[in-house]
């Protein structure tokens, strides 16, 4: 023990005498470690962040979907076929039809921006998760009679608008792409819990340029049809279950009720997707993406292990006189061996740990700048400072078994 405290002694004593060198050794590590940290903690937050939209939604909800390569087939879905579902299919709590349109629209004399315009019924205003900030939400005569009134969401309104409050009653002109244009009256300001996330990610890298964001606007369905001039064609259908053991069974059955409607069976015209499907291929994903993620700070790690490697044999031969005097007044082999080998695994360790606290730091400032909250992982910290300490292990043999190996009269002849 006491060999150990004393290797450890000079091995500090020695990293303070070089502290540039030493500061520039660990450089390797300190990145390696804290591109780790930084990475897995936002990407654990951003999963974090999604498997909450996800839930929001609800483990009983699947999406039906056309396929859209037989949409000349007939394989779009149809306000109708939603009345059939409804009709035929039990166990259902909402079946909420979604048209999504891109366009342009414009505030006045401001000017022109990407629009995302979404046709909603009740259901699919309910299934959005709204709270609504200001004015009202969609109300059944709007449905029914298919007005102008619109719903804006509360990023959107805050970037067009500054205060979000001052969306309510404006006008908004808006063209679709095809042709078709109107003028939407904002009658209510809100979030939507499951866009929320997918708002925050593809926003954050607009900050100090909201004026190229785009404006989102909920309608309804109706009025889809009134601004087309034609029937409503369907993007998604959203299908919640009354109880999430039976969401496979009953979108199952939407589809079938398609298939049946458009005499389309076998031919694979519409597509299933199971929200808890998504969340595990979500989950896979990022699981995927962590090991890539590792791999490639690892090989990272690793140059910076042949840098220390690197620099300790240039120790060793820079103090060769300093071993020949150890040797001669009684150091062992093993004594060298263990100075050297703890002066490396001390580098490669203060780097880790520098490289873990900047991580952090990292993550931090990545996270606000996504909107979301970093989660870190004290089994990822752990291993990320035990794998840079099984770094200096490993690249530090060679330099103190050369040093252990010198004889101490060549060693003092050294100059």
């Amino acid at each position: 023990m006491n060999k150990l405290k004393e290797s450890m002694r000079l091995a500090f004593a020695s990293l303070r005498i070089n502290y540039m060198r030493t500061l520039l050794t660990m450089l390797g590590i300190i990145v390696g470690i804290a591109s780790v940290i930084s990475i897995v903690a936002v990407g654990q937050g951003a999963q974090e962040a999604m498997l909450g939209n996800f839930e929001e939604i609800g483990a009983s909800t699947v999406l039906v979907l056309p396929d859209f390569s037989l949409s000349e087939k007939g394989a779009e879905i149809s306000l109708a076929d939603v009345q059939a579902i409804r009709r035929e299919v039990a166990n259902i709590r909402y079946a909420a039809p979604l048209s999504y349109h891109l366009g342009s629209a414009k505030v006045g004399t401001g000017p022109s921006r990407t629009l995302n315009l979404y046709g909603i019924d009740n259901d699919g205003f309910n299934m959005l998760t709204p709270n609504m900030q200001y004015g009202r939400s969609l109300g059944p005569l709007d449905y029914q009679d298919g007005l102008t009134n619109a719903l804006i969401d509360a990023y959107t309104a805050t970037t067009v608008f500054g205060d979000p409050s001052q969306a309510l009653e404006q006008d908004i002109n808006i063209e679709l792409y095809g042709g078709s244009s109107a003028r939407l009256h904002i009658v209510g300001v809100g979030t939507f819990d499951s866009l929320e996330v997918i708002t925050n990610l593809t926003t954050g890298s607009l900050k100090g340029k909201e004026d190229m964001a785009p404006i989102s606007l909920f309608i309804p369905l109706e009025s889809v049809a009134r601004i087309t001039g034609s029937e409503v064609n369907i993007s998604i259908l959203a299908i919640m279950a009354e109880d999430p053991a039976l969401s496979e069974s009953v979108g199952n059955r939407a589809v079938k009720i398609l298939e049946r409607r458009h005499n389309s069976e076998g031919q694979g015209a519409y597509r299933m997707r199971s929200m808890s499907g998504m969340v595990d291929q979500f989950t896979s994903t990022m699981t995927l993406m962590a090991a890539f993620i590792s791999v490639v700070a690892s090989i990272s790690l690793i140059v910076g292990g042949i840098g220390v490697m690197n620099i300790m044999l240039v120790n060793v031969t820079e103090r060769t006189r300093e071993i020949g005097i150890r040797k001669a007044l009684g150091a062992t082999p093993a004594d060298i061996e263990l100075q050297f080998l703890s002066e490396a695994i001390i580098l490669t360790s203060l780097g880790g740990l520098i490289g873990l606290g900047l991580g952090l730091l990292l993550a931090k400032v990545l996270a606000m700048y996504l909107k979301i909250r970093p989660l870190f992982s004290p089994t990822w910290s752990v291993a990320a400072l035990l794998f840079s300490a099984a770094i200096g292990l490993v690249f530090g043999i060679a330099p103190a078994k050369k040093a252990a190996r010198m004889h101490p009269i060549d060693a003092l002849r050294y100059e």
